[in-house]
């Protein structure tokens, strides 16, 4: 639930981003909305998966909305960098 609550928030804030700039929408919510599930899952089954084990599988509530949340925030991080860096084309601060 929390991840489709930040995926929506990232689709609507990459769509006022491309209104702003008068660019089309929809690549703009679409390059969000990939940079955000490609992350999110790539994290929670490509990383937490081998590392936690059967551990991932057996968790209580608690346990679900953690690996849940920190796969929302992976991914929020990965369509910032998209749009800061690549959608925007401003270089990293050095």
């Amino acid at each position: 639930m929390v991840g489709a609550l930040v995926a929506l928030a990232i689709c609507y804030w990459f769509y006022r981003s491309a209104e702003s700039l008068k660019l089309p929408h929809l690549p703009w919510i679409i390059g969000g909305a990939l940079a955000f599930y490609a992350t999110n899952y790539a994290f929670i089954y490509g990383l937490l998966r081998p590392l936690a084990g059967e551990r991932l599988r057996n968790h209580g509530y608690f346990g679900g909305f953690i690996i849940e949340l920190s796969g929302a925030l992976v991914g929020l991080a990965a369509a910032y960098l998209l749009r800061q860096y690549v959608m925007l084309k401003q270089p990293p601060a050095q």
